[in-house]
């Protein structure tokens, strides 16, 4: 029994000093290729190499947030997560890094001197992942600007005010925390329905999840769904409208325009679109341009033929008669076009 241990003890050993003596080069290969196993486990589980990854919403889910009474202005968990919502989706936000750090004065209220309407502007940023928010470091291109909606039941305007009538007066001040912990105990009377703390990390972090979950929305996709999804929203949203993409990146502050890849896959309306140009459907681009370059060619070919007709000789071809077929052939034309 003590030989097995000594034995058990010796190839301990001997283990320890083979890692002790590997260099940097090799311990760094070591690590990839097990990694690189942990990849192909989960392929084989169908999990792909992003197991975690979130997604972004639909527009119809969004709509049933709202509708459904998670995103509102009733009470004030819903003010807040809406408040939340619209702030992330119009600057870009991460999941809760840049939530917990916000402050009340950070974000203002303005007026366009263009148009006269009011906007919300992100004016003070404290640093995220990839921004320290110190001088010199990457800034941002421009402060993001959640422009007040005609659809007032959506507006971050109108949201961001009620949100501001319902804080409690010392919470109005620039470095006071953005998002208060809520008061269970407030009288359906009271104007003040937060207390004078900032909300818990852990609840800010679970606003999509929890408002998700209690919609009762089906979420079949392998992605899941969480605070990061709105910042998924948002690029996706914008590059899906085919807004340039320097812009979206100087609103959700990336450096590299290769990131934005990662943040959108084709929607169900492009992939239905996609289906239907290999399809050869109708009304396609590909079957757009097919029909154009047939009649292209069919025009071609038969004006080709009426100019050497009405170069034939009289005795062969009168004027009557070239004006006939010319006729003729512009039906014809006509026709196949319109087919």
């Amino acid at each position: 029994m003590e030989e097995s241990v000594d034995l058990h003890e010796e190839a301990g050993k001997e283990n320890e000093q083979t890692v002790a003596n590997l260099s940097p080069a090799e311990e760094a290969t070591s690590k990839d290729e097990v990694l690189a196993g942990k990849r192909k486990n989960l392929v084989r589980q169908g999990k792909g190499n992003c197991p975690n990854a979130t997604r972004e919403l639909t527009e119809a889910e969004e709509d049933t947030l709202f509708e459904n009474g998670q995103f509102g202005v009733r009470d004030p968990k819903s003010l807040q997560r809406a408040l939340w919502w619209f702030l992330s989706l119009h600057f870009g936000w991460r999941a809760r890094d840049e939530s917990r750090k916000l402050c009340w004065g950070d974000v203002g209220l303005a007026s366009d001197p263009e148009t006269d309407s009011e906007y919300l502007v992100w004016k003070s940023e404290r640093g995220s992942k990839t921004r320290t928010g110190q001088d010199g470091g990457h800034q941002r291109a421009f402060e993001p600007k959640a422009h007040a909606s005609n659809n007032k039941s959506r507006c971050p305007v109108e949201f961001y005010k009620a949100f501001r009538s319902h804080r409690p007066e010392a919470m109005l001040e620039p470095d006071a925390p953005f998002y208060l912990a809520i008061n269970h105990r407030q009288k359906p009377s009271d104007k003040v329905w937060y207390l004078d703390r900032p909300l818990g990390k852990n609840e800010i972090g679970k606003f999509l999840k929890d408002a998700f979950t209690a919609a009762k929305l089906d979420d079949t996709n392998k992605k899941k769904v969480s605070n990061h999804s709105v910042r998924k929203t948002s690029v996706g949203r914008l590059l899906e409208a085919d807004v340039q993409p320097n812009f979206v990146a100087q609103l959700s502050g990336h450096k590299n325009l290769k990131s934005l890849d990662s943040y959108h896959s084709a929607s169900l309306k492009r992939q239905r679109e996609m289906s239907a140009i290999l399809n050869r459907e109708p009304g396609t681009s590909a079957q757009s341009e097919e029909n154009q370059v047939s009649t292209s060619t069919t025009t071609q070919q038969n004006v080709f033929t009426v100019q050497q007709m009405q170069f034939l000789p009289e005795r062969i071809l009168t004027s009557s008669k070239v004006a006939h077929l010319t006729s003729t052939f512009s039906a014809v034309i006509d026709r196949r076009s319109q087919g």
